[in-house]
């Protein structure tokens, strides 16, 4: 009924064309020619069906009479994309082609199976000489399609092909009977008067998109092996064509959906992956003889086996300790000591073994494990590791040295630091090279592994080594009697003036600057902001504190550990409720009952029973306290 009332549309159209003149100019054109349409041209010599030299024209040929793309399919065929597809089982029946879906198909060309079968090309792709390329076509727009001088479909540059001659497919970028226009956006394909069919129908020779030998399909449809389905609720279609679902799942909205929410379509039916032990987890996964499956995990029956390489094995075997591929060395054994866990131990459960023999750890031939040998310098073991014998020294090459004073000659070496050596007749103290300039002097580095005495007051070493003033700001005597480097730091001016200097990051704004908020360095946390000189919430009622280890917006309303303000931690079986640590139970009030806002639906007693003065009674029904 549709193919019908399209042929009746397009007559309709061309009887429309005619009238308004579209041949002598008197009237509306047609936006782009459409050959092929009925009623738009007289028969062409030449034209399929009725020239003796072109196919479906012997009655001997044993042809259906089905158009697909500029050909006649024979019996048995199938139009599939606009060529006609013969049946097949494997690809050696297919003459070069594939064999794709039961059927041999070009995947040179054909945009749901573009160089491999079922490799779809996008909506908006074409498929040439089998990769997926963007469906801009070449020649020239708005060329009229004659079938019968081009069976490419082409725009008449390349002159047709000759009768008998096979036809050459796509010579414009467009898939058989499609033309190339021009549009706003650029060339596009396009089939009769409409645009390029979907890629899983073909173009007519009339100019209308068909889906294998019938109509093109209705909005929601999809043209499987030319047939028009609803891919939502199709059971052997179910998402995508020949996506059958396996009893007893059905096809949902486009999805194979089991009978019970708890279970997952495999190939073997509907399984519950937590408990199947043929799908345990994913479906296939098989567990092995003697296991069974447990939460989707295979997991062995017996409490003292455990799953290694897909077979269960005993838990304390010293092949595997505990766990898969922990190996016991000998002379050590898998064992459980008391109060120990599962291990391997030497039979003194305080040695190690170490080249087949049980040893003590923390002496100087295996200090932390077996064979850690301390040597010179470190050449004590103290507390399981290799140490200066001098507790604070550290190894320095062949020495070990107080890096406060460094290794003592002219120059000091290892001042602070292994490898930092002093200018000749300068001290180390506490760690620090002294400078001939005195306290305005810092012994600083400037390049890697170069040090030099510096002045504190410059615009790169500002009052410390390495302290650059960043910005529109220098280096200035901002406290004391400028006889110290303490005396000297970063001011901003100009442009940053009323700014702080931030070391590494320059002047900053500390009213409204997230990253340095009222003090250098103090981050507001996410969803709030500086204002002021302080971090602000973006949502109202809340507050930021400095909570288990960082700043974060909290109601001090109910948060524990900041109730009714930053600092103020409910402690033990307290809760908070409305600012104020509360212990549940009955002597809260009558506005928080047990549990915090839960309030009495009626009063609680008078004076004259003090006992439950605050406790929370329904005075209609309470044994103890009726109507009081």
């Amino acid at each position: 009924m549709r193919k019908q009332m399209g042929l009746v549309l397009a007559a309709l159209a061309a009887m429309w064309i005619s009238a308004c003149g579209g041949d002598d100019g008197g009237g509306v054109e047609e936006p782009f020619p459409t050959p092929g349409m009925p009623g738009s041209e007289p028969p062409t010599p030449g034209t399929p069906g009725t020239d003796p030299g072109m196919p479906g024209t012997d009655p001997g040929d044993a042809m259906t009479g089905v158009m697909c793309g500029t050909a006649t399919c024979a019996v048995g065929q199938q139009c599939i994309n606009g060529v006609c597809a013969s049946p097949c089982t494997t690809d050696a029946e297919c003459g070069g082609q594939s064999c794709c879906d039961s059927f041999c198909l070009d995947t040179t060309m054909d945009r749901n199976n573009c160089g491999a079968c079922d490799m779809a090309c996008g909506s908006d792709e074409m498929c040439m000489a089998g990769a997926c390329t963007p469906a801009q076509c070449s020649g020239t727009p708005g060329a009229v399609v004659d079938p019968s001088s081009d069976l490419d479909a082409g725009t008449g540059e390349d002159g047709g092909v000759a009768a008998g001659d096979s036809p050459v497919f796509m010579d414009n970028g467009c898939p058989p009977n499609e033309a190339c226009v021009g549009g706003p956006s650029g060339n596009m394909c396009q089939c009769g008067s409409g645009p390029g069919c979907p890629a899983d129908q073909s173009c007519s020779t009339d100019g209308m998109c068909m889906c294998g030998d019938g109509p093109g399909c209705a909005t929601g449809e999809t043209c499987c092996n030319g047939t028009c389905l609803d891919l939502t609720g199709d059971d052997a279609n179910c998402g995508e064509c020949g996506n059958a679902c396996t009893s007893p799942a059905t096809c949902a909205q486009g999805m194979c959906v089991c009978p019970s929410v708890t279970d997952t379509e495999c190939p073997d039916g509907c399984k519950d992956l937590m408990d199947d032990a043929d799908n345990c987890g994913v479906c296939g996964e098989q567990c092995a003889d003697g296991q069974s499956c447990n939460s989707g995990v295979c997991e062995c029956d017996g409490d003292d086996e455990i799953v290694c390489d897909g077979a269960c094995v005993p838990r304390v075997s010293d092949d595997n300790c505990g766990e898969c591929g922990v190996v016991c060395e000998d002379p050590s054994e898998c064992r459980e000591p008391a109060g120990r866990d599962l291990g391997c131990y030497c039979p003194n459960v305080n040695q190690v073994p170490c080249d087949g023999v049980c040893v003590d750890l923390g002496t100087e031939d295996n200090c932390s494990e077996c064979g850690d040998s301390c040597g010179a310098p470190t050449s004590t073991c103290r507390d399981n590791a290799c140490e200066c014998p001098v507790d604070g020294d550290v190894a320095c090459g062949d020495a070990c040295v107080d890096l406060d004073t460094g290794t003592s000659g002219d120059p000091v070496e290892n001042c602070g630091a292994c490898g930092i050596t002093c200018l000749e007749g300068e001290t180390c103290d506490s760690g620090e090279c002294s400078c001939p300039g005195g306290a305005l002097e810092k012994f600083c580095e400037t390049s890697a592994d170069t040090y030099q005495c510096i002045d504190v007051d410059q615009t790169n070493h500002c009052g410390e080594c390495g302290n650059a003033c960043i910005d529109d700001s220098s280096c200035q005597q901002v406290s004391g009697d400028g006889n110290s480097a303490e005396d000297f730091g970063c001011v901003c001016m100009g442009t940053d003036a009323g700014k702080t200097h931030c070391a590494g990051e320059g002047c900053k704004d500390l009213m409204t600057d997230d990253q340095n908020c009222g003090a250098c360095g103090n981050v507001c946390p996410d969803n709030s902001a500086c204002s002021a000189g302080v971090c602000e919430c973006d949502t109202a009622g809340l507050t930021v504190c400095l909570v288990r280890g960082e700043l974060t917006c909290v109601d001090t309303d109910t948060d524990d550990d900041a109730c009714g303000a930053c600092g103020t931690t409910c402690t033990g079986a307290e809760a908070c409720c409305e600012g104020a640590c509360r212990t549940p139970g009955w002597f809260d009030g009558e506005d928080h009952c047990g549990t915090c806002g839960n309030a009495c639906a009626s009063t609680g007693c008078p004076v004259l029973f003090p006992l439950f003065a605050e406790s929370c009674n329904e005075v209609s029904t309470d044994t103890f306290m009726c109507g009081c």
